[in-house]
Parts: structure tokens; C-alpha cells; sequence
């Protein structure tokens, strides 16, 4: 606790109008007494006493009143006593301990921006434990993310949220901020889960690794690029890409193909080459357990290792050296939070459905947890398998009815012509019509946004369907794939306004894609596909990195930023292990249109 301790000075200055006022001394010294006895009602009348306009111990009288108050519950009392002397006397010598009693308060009574304000301004050693201490884990992680934006200079701010990003799990970290604050504080990299990645080369060339499942033992056995496309159009784009690359900069990049056969014994075997130790990057593997173990292999050895094509955190979890190519399933879900949490005219009342398996449940609950810290309620949040989809639609739909008389009834299409009064023969009266109106029992736009996470069909038009009959503001958040159904039409998505996430979007109307699609076609005689992009996206981009920043290129991503992609929409690896930009698409006059555009942005 702080309390003040009078000086020599005050004390010869006290004795000296001792005549003029015995009153309030007596007043003062009864309430110091009543107050070292913790009896703080009583102390709190005798301050006020000893606080009187002609009083020598005014000023302390009103800060121990306010002590008093404070130590009594009376907390609202309290900060406006104190505020009463920095109104009044904001040069008095003691305003520091005023200040930091005002920042206790503010941070009891949850205004935890001045709470910062007056601990910072009290400048006393115990300010900094204070702010560490008010800002315990019982404070939001976004309401220290907007502390730290607001004090981005307060060392006891800025640990707090390390701190806190450091105890959530891996693939839910902000690394971006987290170093951010390292680098800028000059904390200790290895406590706060930031392992020294080392110094990296910059060289002419570099050794890229390239270990999927070929399932042969030639490259130029032709049978297997139709037994095995997908994997073989990925290697093509790799290489097409290092090809480009390397006549744009001399040799930049060296190819080095390996054959896992998707099994995990042959890929420990393809391990004990000494060639793989001198790789500076390796792509792939594709499977789980192939890739577990070539992923322990690169992080002995510290190097470089992405996987192409998964969205599973958990794959690049606890290895600095492990990227995700594209975005985790993670990054997707608070990325459209944030873009739906932009959109003024939503409204802040969200409906969440998954489809229940591990992929998008996880997709939604990291989805419901962002956008609740944006300051949007989740009403409902449930997991919906196919036989009970159907149920969600039924409420979403349901009704009651209102009747009237055919007076009320005339009377309510005379005072507004769109609501819509229906008649029918009564069942009880013979040949006597009832009048009624349908209302939906979740009233027209109470529901800003419905977020579902399924990729089926069915899911996909059961609650587009259902905001369709709805005809009101409520949006839906969907996935990319949804484009392609046979079920959904482009004119339906875009009168509803369906918001879409897709990572893989490309648009195919581009200059870089017509010229591409062209090109393969004339060297391979068939179309270009997804994966051939996937391929050659990948190496163009860490091809990019590695010229620029070397075999650790991570050290380099924060400057390296946010870029549009080749094909695909864009990039972003800032400080993190997995592709950050995600586009939401929505349908604008008939075309896909992106809504986070990097060009806009």
C-alpha cells in the first residue's frame, strides 16, 4: 500500500499555525489513528473534517479520504476525491502516489486505457508492477492488442501481451507481433518461443529438394503422369517455375527430385543420402507421417522445409524451419472474422454452423472466438451432420401466425401495402374467411451473419435456401467451392450477397494466367491445372524469398510483406510459418469479385 510521510519541511510549517488550527490537527490526527486501525468508515468522516478550505492538511486529508473510500468499497467516491486534487493542485509534491491510486482505480473499474494513462503518469517504481498485474489473464487478448497499439512504447504493456500470445497454442500465435515486440524491446528471443534461427547465407545458387510420391523410379516413365497426375503436375510447375527463374537469374535455382512412395520407411532411407544435408530448401513431402519425418530431418539439420499443399497446423507445429505453403485452416477463419468484422452494415449478431468432423469444427470455433473479440455475440453455435441440417433450416424458416378481423385486416393493407395479409376458410365456421399474417419467430434482421464451415452441397444450399425465404440483411459466409455446385446459381449469390472463402482463387480472365494456360499447352498438349499452378506459385515465391534473403529467408518476410501472387491473389509470410493473405470472395454483376483485394487494400 502507499502512503505519504510528511517531511521535515511540512512538519515546521505545521507547528507554526498550530494556533489557527487546532480543530482540523485534532480532526487529522483522530482519522490517521481510525485509519492504522483499519477503520475506515470512521477515518473517512474525520478526513473530511480535517479537508476544510482553510485547513493545512487539506491536500492529504482529501488523498487519505480517498484512501479511505477506496479501502471501504466506495471506489466511485474515491476516484472523485482524488480527482479533486489534480484538478486543484496538480503541482502539489505528492500528485505521483495520487496517480497511481487513480490508475488502481480505473483498473478495478475495467477503463483499463486510463488505468495505463495515470500508472504511466505516477512514474513510481511500483507503476510498471501495477500495469503487469491489472492486465492478468482475466483481461481479453484483444484488449491488450489495442493497449499495446495505443502504448506501443510501455515495456509492462507490451510483456504483458508476449506474455499472452506465448500461452495460447502454437498454430493460434500472433508471431508477427510477438517478434515485433522482441525485436523492439530486446527480450530474450528464446522466452517468449522465438527460437535463433542463425545466420543466413546468400549464395548463386541454391539446392532445392523436391520429395513427394512419385511411385517410380524414372522421371521419364510417361505411364506414371497419368497414374499419378496430381503429384506429377505439382513437380511440373516446381520446375517450370525454377526453369523461368533461373533464366531470369542464372541458375538460381537447382532441382533435386526424391521418391517417398508415400511410405515412411522409404523415406528414412531416402534420408541417409548426404546429399539431402546440403539442401538449402526442401518441398514436401505430401502425407502426414512421410512428412513427420522429413520435418525432424530439416530441423536437425536447419533447413528450410514447406509443405505444398496441407492447411494443417499442426503438420509445421514446434519447427522454425516448417512452412505451410498455403494458409492454415487457423489463418483462414480469423482473416474473414476480420473482414466481416469490417463491414459496417453487418450487424453484430452471428449464427455459427460446422459440419462435424476435426477440419471444420476447428474452422469455427477459431472463427467464433475471433469474432467475438472484435465485439460480435455468437447466439448459436452448432455442429450439424447430415441428418440434422435440415433441423437448422426448419428454424431458421419457422413461423407463427397473428389472425385478425377483416376490419384489422383492411385497416393494416390500407396503412401499408407491403405486408402481406392472407385469408383462408375457417374450419370452425363454415364458409367464414380468417385473416392472418406470418411472422418468422427469429425476427427479420436479428441476424447479421451465419458462418457455415462445410464444403458440401448440402449444407452449402439448406442455409442458403433458408436466408433466402428469410428476404432480409442476414449474410452468409461460405466456402470457395460452393462456386462449383450445380445446386447454387451466381444470380442467387449475389442477391444474397454470399461471402466465400478461397484460398486456391485464381482468376482465370488474367493476362498471367491466359499467357500460362497457353504456354503449357503448347510444351505438355493438355490443360493447365490447379496443381500446376499450386507448383509453380510455390517456387516462385520462395525462389523470390531465398534470392533475396537466403537460406533462412524467415528473417527477412517481415520486409518481404504482403504481395500479389502470380496466379493465385497474393502472399504473406510475415513472421509467420503459413500464407496470412486469405481472399473472401463474393459475385458482383455476375463475376467473382475479391473483397479484400490486395490493389485495394
Amino acid at each position: 500500500m502507499r502512503t505519504i510521510r510528511f517531511d521535515l519541511l511540512f512538519l515546521l510549517l505545521l507547528i507554526s499555525r498550530l494556533a489557527v488550527s487546532q480543530t482540523p490537527q485534532k480532526d487529522y490526527l483522530q482519522a490517521k489513528q481510525f485509519f492504522a486501525e483499519e477503520n475506515y468508515k470512521f477515518a473517512a468522516e474525520f478526513f473530511k473534517k480535517a479537508a476544510r478550505e482553510d485547513s493545512p492538511f487539506k491536500n492529504y486529508a482529501l488523498y487519505y479520504l480517498g484512501l479511505s473510500s477506496y479501502k471501504n468499497n466506495e471506489i466511485g467516491f474515491a476516484r472523485s476525491t482524488w480527482k479533486q486534487i489534480e484538478a486543484k493542485n496538480p503541482k502539489w509534491k505528492q500528485i505521483r502516489e495520487v496517480y497511481f491510486w487513480l490508475a488502481q482505480v480505473y483498473f478495478d473499474e475495467g477503463d483499463y486505457s486510463k488505468g495505463v494513462v495515470y500508472a504511466k503518469k505516477s512514474k513510481l517504481p511500483e507503476s510498471n508492477d501495477l500495469i503487469s498485474h491489472s492486465l492478468d489473464s482475466t483481461v481479453s487478448s484483444q484488449i491488450l492488442e489495442n493497449l499495446y497499439h495505443q502504448f506501443p512504447d510501455d515495456l509492462s504493456v507490451a510483456k504483458t501481451l508476449a506474455k499472452r500470445i506465448l500461452i495460447k497454442p502454437n498454430s493460434q500465435r500472433d508471431y508477427y507481433l510477438l517478434n515485433t515486440i522482441v525485436q523492439k524491446f530486446d527480450l530474450d528471443r528464446t522466452k517468449y518461443g522465438l527460437p535463433d534461427i542463425g545466420d543466413s547465407s546468400i549464395k548463386k545458387t541454391y539446392k532445392v529438394a523436391v520429395i513427394l510420391p512419385f511411385f517410380f523410379s524414372g522421371l521419364d516413365n510417361p505411364s506414371m503422369t497419368i497414374r499419378n497426375k496430381f503429384v506429377m503436375d505439382l513437380y511440373e510447375g516446381i520446375k517450370w517455375s525454377a526453369k523461368n527463374q533461373n533464366e531470369a537469374k542464372n541458375e538460381l535455382i537447382q532441382i533435386f527430385p526424391y521418391d517417398t512412395k508415400r511410405n515412411a520407411d522409404e523415406t528414412k532411407a531416402l534420408l541417409e543420402d548426404e546429399e539431402l544435408k546440403s539442401m538449402d530448401l526442401i518441398i514436401g513431402p505430401l502425407f502426414e507421417k512421410p512428412f513427420k519425418v522429413v520435418s525432424d530431418f530439416a530441423y536437425e539439420n536447419k533447413i528450410n522445409i514447406i509443405h505444398p499443399l496441407s492447411t494443417n497446423s499442426n503438420v509445421v507445429e514446434a519447427n522454425p524451419y516448417a512452412f505451410l505453403f498455403r494458409s492454415s485452416l487457423e489463418s483462414q477463419a480469423k482473416k474473414v472474422a476480420e473482414v466481416v468484422a469490417n463491414d459496417s452494415l453487418i450487424n453484430k449478431n452471428a449464427w455459427v454452423f460446422y459440419e462435424n468432423n476435426p477440419k471444420d469444427s476447428l474452422s469455427a470455433a477459431v472463427y467464433s472466438q475471433r469474432i467475438q473479440e472484435l465485439g460480435f455475440n455468437v447466439l448459436k453455435y452448432e455442429g450439424v451432420v447430415d441428418t440434422t441440417v435440415r433441423a437448422s433450416y426448419d428454424l431458421l424458416i419457422e413461423t407463427f401466425e397473428l389472425e385478425y378481423l377483416e376490419y384489422q385486416a383492411d385497416s393494416i393493407k390500407k396503412a401499408d401495402s407491403q405486408r402481406v395479409i392472407k385469408e383462408r376458410k375457417s374450419t370452425e365456421e363454415k364458409g367464414e374467411m380468417v385473416y392472418y399474417e406470418e411472422f418468422f419467430k427469429i425476427a427479420p434482421d436479428s441476424i447479421g451473419h451465419i458462418f457455415v464451415a462445410s464444403s458440401k452441397p448440402l449444407y452449402a444450399s439448406n442455409y442458403i435456401s433458408a436466408v433466402e425465404i428469410r428476404n432480409d440483411s442476414t449474410k452468409i459466409i461460405g466456402r470457395g467451392n460452393w462456386l462449383g455446385f450445380e445446386t447454387l446459381t451466381f444470380e442467387e449469390m449475389e442477391r444474397l450477397d454470399v461471402r466465400l472463402i478461397d484460398i486456391d482463387y485464381c482468376d482465370k480472365t488474367s493476362k498471367s494466367y491466359k499467357k500460362a494456360s497457353s504456354e503449357f499447352l503448347r510444351m505438355y498438349h493438355r490443360p493447365i491445372s490447379k496443381n500446376v499452378l499450386l507448383g509453380y506459385e510455390l517456387m516462385s515465391v520462395f525462389g523470390e524469398l531465398l534470392e533475396k534473403y537466403g537460406t533462412y529467408f524467415q528473417n527477412g518476410t517481415a520486409e518481404y510483406g504482403l504481395r500479389n501472387g502470380v496466379f493465385f491473389e497474393g502472399v504473406d509470410y510475415t513472421l509467420t510459418n503459413n500464407n496470412q493473405y486469405v481472399p473472401i470472395l463474393r459475385i458482383r454483376n455476375a463475376k467473382v469479385e475479391v473483397i479484400n483485394s490486395i490493389d485495394n487494400d
